[in-house]
């Protein structure tokens, strides 16, 4: 669909630039893991722009701050260049390493309530994914 590629790029961009790329790969699983579920929208784009679910796309001054960031980065940005040939990676049916989650969080922030009753299928230096989230 339109934008599918574009949006959720800057979306991975936005929340995870600073980490590594398998954490990036990570939080764009979790994007592909939502859309095959169906149960958070019908493309890519829509999954992303899911509101309160990821936070640059929320309403408030710190983390739109952190989207104008994202969408005045350049194309040819190693970063994103990243991002994009995950994003085909993982289009092409690449290894899922969050083992089907639907859910993380940066662990920069408290654990979510949500999380409490939730598994957790992957943790890395940034994030923590979780399955059976209700």
């Amino acid at each position: 669909m339109a934008f599918d590629r574009e949006i959720t790029a800057l979306t991975v961009f936005c929340e995870a630039s600073g980490a590594s790329p398998g954490e990036r790969l990570a939080v764009l699983h979790v994007m592909f893991n939502r859309w095959k579920s169906g149960r958070f929208g019908a493309t890519l784009a829509e999954v992303c722009l899911q509101r309160f679910q990821f936070s640059e796309w929320n309403d408030d001054k710190a983390d739109n701050a952190n989207l104008r960031r994202g969408a005045r980065v350049r194309d040819d940005d190693p970063v994103l260049r990243s991002i994009l040939e995950a994003y085909e990676s993982v289009l092409a049916g690449g290894l899922d390493t969050t083992r089907g989650a639907l859910h993380y969080h940066d662990k920069s922030i408290p654990v979510p309530s949500w999380a409490r009753q939730a598994a957790i299928s992957l943790e890395t230096d940034h994030f923590v994914f979780y399955v059976g989230v209700a």
